[in-house]
């Protein structure tokens, strides 16, 4: 069993959006920090507005959203890029920073 790992954009923003294909379906994802929560959350949408899921809190070391997402067998992960967590705990707005974002499935599930 093989996984495929694709790497998703993160920006330099509070909160945004982008549309990216995704096992052959596009879908646009929105990412929001919340200075109250001191988290980031996201959102699911197919490109053509069908919301799919709301307010999944995106956290380093989660499984998130994949399994709940109909047509996606994968999930999504938030990886820090450093193995110091003091730096990518310490500043949690800077997420494009000090993190990747993933969406990883089996290979041939696609």
């Amino acid at each position: 069993m093989e996984y495929n790992w694709i790497k998703l954009p993160l920006f330099d923003s509070w909160d945004y959006e982008y549309t990216t294909v995704i096992q052959e379906v596009s879908y646009t994802i929105r990412l929001y920090y919340s200075d109250r929560m001191k988290t980031w959350s996201m959102d699911i949408s197919l490109e053509e507005g069908t919301d799919l899921l709301q307010g999944e809190a995106l956290l380093p070391y989660k499984i998130s959203a994949g399994d709940r997402i109909p047509n996606l067998t994968g999930l999504f992960w938030l990886e820090p890029i450093s193995l110091d967590d003091n730096e990518t705990f310490l500043h949690p707005d800077l997420l494009f920073k000090y993190f990747n974002f993933y969406y990883i499935f089996v290979d041939g599930e696609q």
